[in-house]
């Protein structure tokens, strides 16, 4: 049983943990700004040392009652998703203005000439004053810069009438002698900005544990290909050595083919010319002789003496492995034997 209820009591605290990091994480997210590096928008209310009928209609005054300050943020606030958190813009009767001029420097460099200047030709220090900077508007790029000055006495007693009202003062800015809002002075953590840079941080490292096991499953997931691609390409040059071997073994047939084909058309080549020649011998009469033949697969020509050149024709024609039997030259008379020499050339009927 005590077990049961052990466990009953830790699921219910679990469940309440979740809904509250649920509800802390969505009120973070509504409250993110929606352009990096841009603040929230806050109502911001103008504080002066005007009297109440000079006042407009978002300033209050030195002397405004607390319920004025949570009436005119219950005015300006056009939701309660900013909580209690406002920003204001101090006056310019309660500012001290002076314009310097500074050389051409960065942002840092001038921020830093502008406090040294403060603290050895003025009796303004950080302990008793803040103050911010911003290009005079009127100064072109000759590098006169305008510096308001606010004291911290009425620092402190503005925050304190804020908070009597219950409201939480997140930055402090100057306004121009036009009214508009100058440079920042002051920025104040409040509990809504604290639990923002909570979760801030622990978003953060939910990105960064996420982010490291993206990483890890990345590296992980790349190692896994490299071995894979690596064992591959040992399939792959294992079976190149198995094709280069059966390519080699191939153009060894190959060449024993060859070598075969040759060798029996050789083979072919020779009979055919003894087939010829022994039909020819066959045909040719007695008083003829023959001093040159010439014999391939085709056909032939043979050259030589006869009694009567004439008659040869027809008695080669008789064979019917012979066709196109004719005089390659004219038949010629040898003086000395009376003989005529004649030039034959024939085709040879190809078997079907």
């Amino acid at each position: 049983m005590f077990d049961s209820l052990r466990n009953s009591t830790l699921a219910l605290g679990a469940r309440q943990f979740l809904q509250w990091w649920q509800e802390e994480l969505l009120s973070s997210l509504r409250q993110l700004p929606m352009a990096r590096g841009a603040r929230r928008q806050l109502p911001r209310i103008t504080y002066s040392l005007k009297n109440d009928a000079a006042l407009g209609a978002e300033e209050l005054g030195a002397d405004s009652p607390p319920s004025r300050w949570a009436e005119l943020y219950r005015m300006l606030a056009k939701s309660n998703a900013g909580g209690t958190e406002i920003d204001v813009a101090v006056s310019s009767d309660l500012l001290f203005r002076r314009q310097i001029s500074l050389p051409p420097a960065s942002a840092r460099d001038t921020k830093a000439m502008v406090n040294g200047d403060l603290m050895t030709a003025t009796p303004f220090t950080p302990q008793t004053s803040v103050w911010g900077h911003e290009p005079a508007a009127e100064a072109g790029n000759s590098g006169r810069v305008d510096v308001y000055i606010l004291k911290r006495q009425a620092l402190d007693a503005m925050r304190a009438a804020a908070h009597a009202a219950g409201l939480d003062v997140s930055a402090v800015y100057a306004s121009r002698p036009d009214g508009s809002c100058g440079p920042l002075l002051a920025v104040f953590p409040t509990p809504a900005s604290r639990r923002r840079a909570f979760w801030h941080k622990v978003n953060a490292g939910v990105g960064i544990v996420l982010g490291s096991g993206l990483v890890l499953a990345t590296v992980l997931q790349i190692v896994t290909r490299e071995l894979e691609l690596a064992e591959l390409e040992a399939r792959i040059a294992e079976r190149s050595v198995i094709a280069r071997d059966l390519r080699a073994e191939l153009n060894r047939r190959e060449d024993a083919l060859r070598f075969q084909a040759s060798v029996a058309g050789l083979k072919d080549r020779s009979t055919s010319v003894l087939e010829t020649w022994a039909l020819l011998t066959g045909l040719l009469p007695q008083d003829t002789w023959t001093g040159q033949a010439r014999f391939s697969r085709e056909g032939g020509m043979i050259e030589g003496f006869s009694v009567n050149a004439a008659r040869l024709i027809e008695v080669i024609e008789q064979d019917p492995n012979f066709r196109d039997v004719r005089f390659a030259t004219p038949v010629r008379i040898d003086p000395s034997t009376r003989s005529e020499r004649f030039e034959i050339s024939f085709s040879k009927e190809r078997p079907r």
